[in-house]
């Protein structure tokens, strides 16, 4: 009806850089990451208030819950369906942070950082796990004990653990932590996999720029 139309998006905090970091590390449009914390046992939060403001899908509360509990379903056994959880089952929650926020509050361990030194974390994270990024991080603005530390809580889950960003981050630090959870083998156990397309396809959304120039 309307062959001319035009489509034109602006969201203050959107999902515009996660979705770019996403296209550079998948190499294709239309991917979501979608948490499944209730299968995790181990998290890593950079600067990603999941419990809180950041959108990251599902019902992250309730999956982080029921990692938290200090017992288990197990549907074979119907005697004793309820078992207590070993120390390695429950979910242990890393937070690195700017500011103080919900996950934070909730965190086993938490570490204070500066916004602009949350990708270089993710730097270092990514070269103690082998993973060729083309930059070099600067250890001396990070407390490398704890996050050598946390980096094998993490080795050790492998698949069960899960990392993630906050949307106000660069897309390339989303490509980065991507890149992290393949190395663990998050991707298809504890990070879901979804093909994200929607209509009008979001590619063909402008800007504002683009819905200013339009107007001229």
């Amino acid at each position: 009806k309307y062959p001319q139309a035009r489509f034109f998006r602006y969201e203050p905090f959107g999902r515009d850089n996660v979705r770019a970091g996403l296209k550079s590390f998948f190499g294709r449009d239309h991917v979501a990451l979608l948490p499944q914390l209730h299968r995790a046992t181990r998290v890593l939060s950079l600067d990603c208030d999941f419990l809180g403001m950041d959108r990251v899908g599902g019902n992250a509360v309730q999956g982080f819950s029921s990692a938290r509990r200090a017992d288990r379903y197990d549907a074979a056994d119907a005697a004793r369906p309820w078992k207590v959880r070993g120390p390695d089952e429950m979910m242990r929650l890393y937070v690195l942070e700017s500011g103080f926020t919900v996950t934070g509050g909730m965190a086993d361990h938490r570490g204070r950082l500066p916004a602009s030194q949350i990708k270089n974390a993710a730097l270092w994270i990514a070269s103690k796990l082998g993973i060729e990024t083309g930059a070099a991080p600067n250890e001396a603005t990070l407390n490398v004990e704890w996050l050598e530390a946390m980096v094998e809580d993490l080795k050790a889950a492998g698949s069960s653990a899960a990392v993630l960003a906050g949307s106000a981050h660069d897309a390339e630090l989303h490509a980065l932590t991507a890149a992290i959870n393949s190395s663990l083998g998050a991707l298809g156990n504890t990070i879901k996999i979804l093909d994200a397309r929607v209509y009008p396809d979001e590619t063909e959304y402008g800007s504002v720029a683009d819905f200013s120039g339009s107007l001229e």
